[in-house]
């Protein structure tokens, strides 16, 4: 994300979320940060942490087997949206976009105020660094998802 970023005033949290990992990623992850010299802008969750719970977006799962990567990106999502972030950018941990692409999803939110920005790798500018071979059929949902809600909203 350093790299990403610099030059820019844009001053990055990187949230990390564990959603039941069998291979311990978050503690990976969490160990990794610990000694990394940008490690203070790195925070690792646990979906085992916030679930179960009475109100919210997750109250309807008892554990993480209920759902783990949507569960995980709505954790990341109201953890940044608690601490006040101005946008959140989220990607999986395969780096299948490339991330200096970010600018991209920024503009808009910056210059013409749009309050959702969905990306689109398929966008013959996009830079794809794995094929989509493997994709399986939540990918696929995901692309009909967005096809029908267009791609940008305007806020107000």
């Amino acid at each position: 994300m350093d790299w990403v970023t610099s030059d820019t005033p844009i001053d990055g949290t990187l949230y990390a979320v564990d959603d039941g990992c069998p291979h311990g990623s978050g503690k990976i992850a969490k160990e990794i940060s610990n000694i990394h010299p940008l490690g203070e802008k790195v925070k690792v969750l646990f979906l085992s942490d916030a679930v179960p719970t009475d109100s919210g977006p997750l109250e309807e799962l008892k554990s993480v087997n209920d759902s783990r990567k949507a569960g995980a990106v709505i954790l990341g999502c109201m953890q940044a949206i608690s601490e006040g972030k101005d946008a959140v950018i989220y990607t999986d941990a395969d780096s299948s976009v490339h991330l200096g692409q970010i600018g991209l999803l920024i503009q808009p939110f910056l210059d013409d105020n749009y309050r959702v920005v969905l990306g689109n790798r398929k966008h013959p500018d996009a830079v794809l660094v794995k094929q989509e071979g493997r994709w399986g059929v939540g990918i696929k949902l995901l692309r009909h998802m967005q096809r029908m809600m267009g791609t940008c909203f305007r806020s107000g």
